[in-house]
């Protein structure tokens, strides 16, 4: 189950779509992979789905990889078509995410 806050998170972002909801997405990274990832959303069921696939599909994969992710790569995953705005919010939520994460180890060292 990929749904929910992730304790010791390495990284957290939450994106507002136009319509005031919003995708919030957790990473744990290990060696420059994401190892973990939840996520929130308060859209709707569609978008429970985008995020849910999204986090599925960015677990395993190099950070750079997951940055790099295209909408259409995640509606040919979850055969999410019709979810164009949903799979547009959980996007920008994960690559914001990485961004956080990668923000926060460049301070640290």
């Amino acid at each position: 189950m990929n749904f929910g806050p992730l304790k010791n998170a390495s990284g957290n972002a939450r994106v507002y779509s136009g319509d005031g909801g919003f995708a919030e997405f957790w990473i744990i990274v290990r060696d420059e992979e994401i190892a973990k990832a939840g996520f929130i959303t308060n859209i709707s069921e569609e978008c429970m789905l985008s995020c849910s696939a999204l986090a599925e599909m960015a677990e395993g994969m190099k950070l750079s990889t997951a940055y790099s992710l295209k909408k259409n790569q995640l509606t040919e995953y979850a055969d999410i078509n019709e979810f164009e705005s949903c799979t547009n919010t959980a996007i920008a939520a994960i690559k914001e995410t990485i961004l956080n994460y990668q923000k926060a180890v460049t301070e640290i060292t």
